[in-house]
């Protein structure tokens, strides 16, 4: 977990890269470690644009977060498409966009 947490630290930090490219990027760059290790990652991953106010993440097998509307008194899920981290290497990850309204 400690290299995992490395890893998303220093790809975040670089150029926008969207989340499904995360995603790919961590799983090839993980996947020696995990694979020969009997391990997996599961983790979701969101970028939320404050002047579009628009969420954009991925998925790697993890259970899907929840977005909870206040005016709306509804919960939706957050959920794409991906396997766990570290089964199959050069794996493609769903990306979504969702735009909030400004009664979230």
């Amino acid at each position: 977990m400690v290299e995992t947490r490395s890893a998303i630290r220093t790809l975040a930090n670089g150029p926008g890269t969207p989340p499904a490219a995360m995603l790919a990027e961590l799983n090839n760059f993980l996947f020696d470690d995990l694979d020969k290790a009997d391990y997996f990652i599961t983790l979701f991953y969101l970028q939320y644009d404050t002047g579009k106010q628009q969420l954009t993440f991925a998925n790697a097998g993890h259970p899907p977060p929840l977005l909870l509307s206040r005016f709306q008194q509804e919960c939706r899920q957050l959920d794409a498409d991906g396997l766990i981290l570290g089964v199959n290497k050069n794996e493609v990850f769903e990306e979504k966009i969702m735009t909030l309204s400004k009664a979230i």
